[in-house]
């Protein structure tokens, strides 16, 4: 896939590292204007924004814009393993974080909405976790009660051969003294 440069990603791009969001700064068509949300939602779910006729990743733009460098999967330590795109935020929004806290105000309140950010997200995944456990588990519960049923049926089938069985011989023995 071909890299552009930080600085060309800057003068066309804006990235909002609280929000994860990147705008055109020049959009790239007469329809589009400045401010606009780049990109949209490709396969699976993932942020995808094309430039110059090249679909590229939004979180691996992200990376670009905020660290100068090109994130491929293999080599990029945050990534999350279980690639969902709310992972892939939250991931990028932790590594947008700066190492040691900013001293100044406007710098602090900035680092605490990015926090939040961080904190929403994780709820939100969490959320998004507990959802699936729970849908496997009533899945399991419906599969459990579909055998339980079936095996009720097979043993009232059984049931009522043996009890037809039975009485077929009181008859023959009532009828053949």
């Amino acid at each position: 896939m071909p890299k552009i440069t930080q600085k060309y990603l800057k003068e066309i791009l804006h990235y909002d590292p609280e929000t994860n969001r990147f705008t055109w700064v020049s959009p790239p068509g007469r329809r589009l204007k400045p401010g606009a949300t780049a990109g949209c939602a490709g396969t699976g779910g993932h942020w995808q924004i094309k430039i110059d006729g090249v679909v590229y990743p939004a979180h691996k733009l992200a990376r670009l814009y905020l660290h100068g460098i090109w994130s491929d999967a293999e080599t990029s330590p945050f990534l999350p393993r279980d690639r969902t795109p709310l992972a892939h935020q939250l991931a990028l929004l932790r590594a947008a974080l700066p190492a040691t806290p900013p001293i100044d105000l406007p710098g602090r309140t900035a680092l605490l909405h990015q926090q939040n950010a961080i904190d929403r997200l994780e709820l939100r995944l969490q959320l998004q976790n507990d959802r699936a456990e729970a849908r496997e588990r009533c899945q399991r519960e419906i599969r459990g009660l579909d055998y339980d049923y079936r095996e009720a049926v097979k043993n009232l089938t059984q049931f009522r051969r043996l009890a037809e069985e039975e009485l077929n011989k009181l008859a023959w023995t009532a009828l053949n003294p």
